[in-house]
């Protein structure tokens, strides 16, 4: 029997202890890979869901600065939240504020400037839907395989087509 599975869950143990003990919204399922960027002026506005995978090189950040003028105040500190069942891929940009749904895919280097709804695919900076009504599979093993996602109705156009998903539709390839 290898070693290798049981050291990359006690890496992964330790890493959620790290974090948590910062301050950060973490949930124990989680994987976090090495070299990230959260935010640190407030460890407390980022929470991450449950079975999401954040992986080398990802920025989240939880504050903004300059301050942001709301109503007559300065707002500095804002809660920036990523979903259950996520893959933020290599080098991702997460500003301040940003609301990430559940069962989403943000493509390694894309920059994301507002909230994204559930159940998609973004990619490009800034982020924008390629794909929508994608269904997510539960986070990989100990091993670091990797989760893949599925049509939920393959061979069927997308239900929830919006506007993004429209201004990108040559980039997605229908199965028919």
């Amino acid at each position: 029997m290898s070693i290798r599975p049981l050291l990359v869950l006690v890496v992964q143990r330790l890493r959620y202890y790290y974090y948590k003990s910062r301050g950060y919204d973490v949930d124990r399922s989680i994987q976090l890979q090495r070299r990230l960027n959260l935010d640190r002026a407030n460890p407390k506005g980022i929470h991450i869901g449950k079975n999401t995978a954040i992986t080398s090189q990802v920025t989240i950040l939880s504050h903004h600065y300059p301050w942001k003028m709301e109503g007559n105040q300065y707002i500095s500190h804002v809660d920036t939240y990523i979903g259950d069942n996520c893959l933020v891929g290599i080098g991702a940009i997460i500003l301040a504020g940003v609301r990430i749904g559940n069962n989403v895919v943000v493509a390694a280097g894309s920059v994301v400037t507002k909230d994204v709804p559930s159940d998609v695919i973004v990619a490009g900076n800034p982020a924008r839907v390629i794909k929508a009504d994608i269904m997510m599979e539960r986070l990989g093993s100990a091993s670091g395989s990797p989760r893949v996602f599925v049509d939920r109705h393959p061979g069927v156009p997308s239900s929830a087509a919006t506007n993004d998903v429209s201004d990108h539709a040559s980039l997605v390839k229908d199965p028919a």
